[in-house]
């Protein structure tokens, strides 16, 4: 698979959002995705990554969604594709935010790639 096959794998995921914001996320290891999702509303066990900035209205976001349910140390060495849609489907910023960078890091996924606000996908 090229990276374009995932991109549009991540698309599929955002697609299915029923947020405002619909972004999708896929992790594979080689040519192997071992997680996808996309963002939904609050749950709970976001507590899990205590900051200051989750409340009972942060949503679960896709970056996320995509490692849940994925053992930590099968994340290592993995790369994710983030992406977000616009109301028209074309792709927009999707760059993961300070607290997913974290998550991300923490779990050693060592390439992370998103939608830019040009709709292109560059390298974290």
């Amino acid at each position: 698979m090229i990276v374009n096959s995932y991109v549009k794998l991540a698309v599929q995921q955002a697609e299915s959002s029923v947020m405002n914001y619909r972004m999708g996320a896929v992790v594979r290891r080689g040519n192997t995705v071992v997680g996808a999702g996309c963002n939904r509303n609050y749950h709970p066990k976001l507590r899990r990554w205590r900051s200051p900035y989750l409340t009972e209205h942060t949503g679960l976001h896709a970056e996320m969604a995509a490692v849940w349910g994925v053992r930590w140390h099968s994340l290592k060495g993995c790369i994710i594709y983030v992406v977000r849609l616009k109301a028209d489907g074309t792709l927009a910023m999707a760059r993961p935010c300070p607290i997913c960078q974290a998550m991300l890091n923490d779990a050693g996924i060592k390439k992370v790639f998103y939608s830019n606000e040009h709709g292109k996908i560059v390298r974290l």
